[in-house]
């Protein structure tokens, strides 16, 4: 499966989970606060709500992941959360031959609010179906998270962060 492949697949699935999202491929998110250059990155999935409050980006590989693609994305998702903080920001890897996320995504993907990896080329149901339980756990966050922004001031309510661990 390749990445566009695996990109049609997850579209119609996350469609069908989060009817009331927009779920659009490719789009382009600001990184820049410069007036006179627009500059964007397109990041594969984004999940917003309507009209237009990005909640989740999510990147995609097929057929594994390198070094070099968890250095770069990891960098692309701390420059778009600089605009946007309550963006959560994630990748789904297939045909990892890893079989899931080992030391290396941890050690170079330190920017990511969560990563999923799956060996086969194909996600399985059960792939589909953690990754639905990450997307509505990450939506809800970056609710959170843009309501607790935008207060003009304290007291702020109890905060926990972490990074979760699903296996």
């Amino acid at each position: 499966m390749n990445e566009g492949d695996l990109e049609v697949l997850l579209l119609k699935f996350l469609r069908g989970r989060f009817p009331k999202l927009d779920v659009r491929p490719r789009q382009a998110l600001r990184y820049g606060a410069g007036a006179s250059i627009r500059q964007e990155f397109k990041v594969d999935i984004l999940l917003q709500d309507p009209p237009s409050s990005p909640r989740v980006a999510i990147e995609l590989k097929a057929g594994g992941i390198n070094t070099h693609d968890l250095l770069a994305y990891s960098a692309k998702a701390n420059l778009h959360r600089a605009l946007c903080g309550f963006l959560r920001y994630g990748i789904f890897v297939a045909g990892d031959r890893s079989r899931g996320v080992t030391a290396k995504y941890l050690w170079h993907g330190h920017e990511f609010d969560f990563m999923f990896g799956c060996k086969g080329d194909r996600p399985t149901s059960r792939d589909l179906k953690k990754l639905e339980e990450i997307v509505a756990y990450e939506v809800a966050i970056s609710r959170k998270l843009e309501k607790w922004v935008n207060q003009k001031r304290g007291p702020y309510p109890s905060l926990l962060w972490r990074k979760a661990t699903i296996g």
